[in-house]
């Protein structure tokens, strides 16, 4: 039989090689992704896919499998549904293609693919399935690896079952709502995940400062997002100023760049030290005070966690100037491992859903 669907835990599935739905970076995300980490043994799994490193959406790499019923795991990027217009449905057959080409090299009998992105990435599930039926038919016409496909939800067995008829299933619905509670631990319900994501991308402005190659892109994004969430002219030119400053920092400029670039742009006045503004700052959660020990907490620091601390040394609305220090902090040093993975740790499921969405997005802009 080349070709099966199959209702069952992908982890348990005995096969030459289990496919992973992988986050961007070596990190353990949600979903599939934590269940495969969690039955291969996190640490080990986890150190293997460091020594890949970033994989573009639509690519796939290869790891040993540790303790899965399988010889290797073929880690492969989704992409993050956004509308259908920004090329989700080529990058996602590429993720078929290119894992199923991985496979042939590593000569493997048999493959397991979970349906590919439709988790915390959003891709419409019968879209989803479509793409991985037509991917995975055109490569069986001339190969033969036994390929399965395992749906877990109950919309994707429904579809699965109304595309191909009856398929069989291992697990009953109680222990699918089980695996799916311990896979989403505080639940996946994708409209709130949805709404959650939107609001938070038109209330925060730093993204744009990423999403974009571009300079006036990333302010013209960042402007029109403080339109919807602040409609103030000083709200505007705070949101404009922070994307810029993460575009310039990720881009190469140096800090008297970003200094000189900010001040003439955006008119602020950035003389004042952080020892000064420590005897003066109070809480003002207006731009127009917020912005100026922003940019002293980021120019006085010596890395991303020195960046955090100056910023809260300085009083007033610290989580707030914390918050878009840190932004620009990141964009110029980097986070380290260590505080990337605590925060990650602490991070509500569906906030980390939105943090993972928003990665695949910026990767895939970033290519």
């Amino acid at each position: 039989m080349p070709f099966q669907i199959i209702r069952h835990d992908i982890t348990r599935v005995a096969a030459d090689i289990i496919v992973n739905t992988a986050n961007p970076e070596p990190v353990i995300g949600r979903g599939t992704d934590s269940a495969i980490y969690a039955a291969a043994g996190a640490d080990a799994l986890l150190a293997a896919r460091k020594q890949i490193g970033s994989i573009a959406p639509g690519q796939a790499a290869a790891t040993p499998a540790f303790a899965l019923p399988a010889k290797y795991i073929i880690h492969t990027v989704g992409p993050a549904w956004v509308d259908g217009d920004h090329g989700e449905r080529e990058i996602l057959r590429a993720c078929y293609e290119n894992t199923l080409a991985l496979a042939v090299d590593l000569k493997a009998e048999s493959i397991a693919f979970p349906l590919i992105a439709t988790g915390v990435y959003g891709f419409p599930k019968d879209a989803a399935l479509d793409i991985a039926l037509s991917a995975i038919g055109k490569f069986l016409l001339t190969h033969e690896i036994h390929v399965i496909l395992v749906v877990l939800g109950k919309e994707a067995f429904a579809l699965s079952e109304k595309l191909v008829g009856a398929i069989d299933a291992f697990l009953n619905e109680h222990q699918v709502r089980e695996l799916e509670n311990a896979e989403y631990p505080g639940g996946r319900s994708e409209n709130e995940s949805c709404r959650r994501r939107d609001a938070l991308y038109h209330a925060q402005h730093s993204p744009a400062g990423w999403l974009y190659n571009d300079l006036d892109a990333a302010r013209h994004m960042a402007a029109l997002t403080a339109e919807v969430s602040y409609n103030h002219p000083e709200g505007i030119k705070g949101a404009e100023s922070t994307a810029a400053a993460i575009f310039l920092a990720r881009t190469g400029s140096s800090k008297d760049e970003i200094k000189a670039y900010t001040e003439r742009e955006f008119g602020y006045d950035l003389s004042r030290t952080c020892a000064e503004l420590r005897r003066t700052n109070r809480h003002d959660a207006t731009c127009q005070a917020t912005m100026p020990p922003v940019f002293a907490a980021f120019l006085e620091s010596t890395d991303f966690e020195d960046a955090i601390r100056n910023a809260v040394s300085l009083g007033g609305d610290t989580d707030t100037i914390a918050c878009i220090t840190g932004s620009i902090a990141e964009a110029f040093y980097g986070v380290p491992d260590v505080l990337a993975a605590e925060g990650r740790n602490r991070l509500p499921a569906d906030m980390l859903a939105v943090l993972e969405r928003f990665d695949a997005v910026r990767a895939a802009e970033q290519k």
